[in-house]
């Protein structure tokens, strides 16, 4: 069962990131007609397949910061002369599981962090023609302090043998997967300090009784002529 954990506010302090994990579970199953002649006869597919983190720590420069990780044109893991029974109700569905883990942080408004991938099986005949194929693919967004926990998602693709032959019905199975993250730190922006106001001067009680003396000193100074 998947656990997808949505936090509202980053802890204080962090930068923008996302990371992501692709694991592979067990086997690759068959399920109807059984397959013959599979090559290496081991269908395991457990283990690390994807793993991609990015983390911007700068908020200065405007970029993001991206990783990636696995090939959607290069198979991760591949098998051949794969034998199948083309007729109709005697078809072999192949499915590969895998589990989807990602983290994505960001701490401030304006930040944002994303994850994609994708797992994808394809059924090709020996010259490469393409009989089946499938692409599952999700994707994980955060912004403006939010952040996201996803643990164990079960992501699954499956391919079915054709009815019919296809330059016969030896195939080779190839298994893909990749990822892609980028991570956005936005500028802070320190908020302004208002400017205190300017505190009036009010003369000392002293100053008013002396201002009025020497206004009526001048006065009748005036008045004798003496200035």
């Amino acid at each position: 069962m998947a656990l997808l954990t949505v936090a509202l506010t980053a802890p204080a302090g962090l930068a923008a990131s996302s990371t992501v994990e692709i694991t592979g579970v067990g086997d690759w199953q068959v399920t109807g007609t059984a397959l013959q002649g599979v090559v290496p006869p081991s269908k395991s597919i457990a283990g690390q397949w994807v793993y991609a983190s990015a983390t911007d720590a700068d908020t200065t420069d405007g970029l993001s910061v991206t990783d990636s990780d696995g090939s959607e044109t290069v198979a991760l893991k591949e098998w051949s002369d794969i034998l199948w029974t083309p007729e109709a109700g005697y078809n072999s569905t192949i499915t590969a599981n895998f589990l989807v883990d990602a983290d994505l942080i960001t701490a401030n408004v304006g930040d944002w962090a994303t994850v994609d991938y994708w797992v994808k099986l394809e059924l090709k005949a020996p010259s490469g023609t393409l009989q089946r194929t499938q692409t599952v693919l999700g994707s994980f967004n955060v912004e403006d302090g939010e952040v996201l926990n996803v643990e164990d998602l079960a992501v699954s693709a499956s391919i079915t043998t054709p009815d019919w032959h296809i330059e016969g019905n030896s195939s080779k199975l190839y298994i893909y997967a990749w990822a892609d993250v980028e991570a956005f730190a936005a500028v802070v922006q320190e908020p302004e300090e208002p400017e205190e106001p300017e505190t009036p001067v009010i003369p000392a009680p002293g100053a008013v009784v002396l201002g009025s003396l020497g206004a009526g000193l001048v006065g009748w100074l005036r008045r004798r002529q003496t200035l």
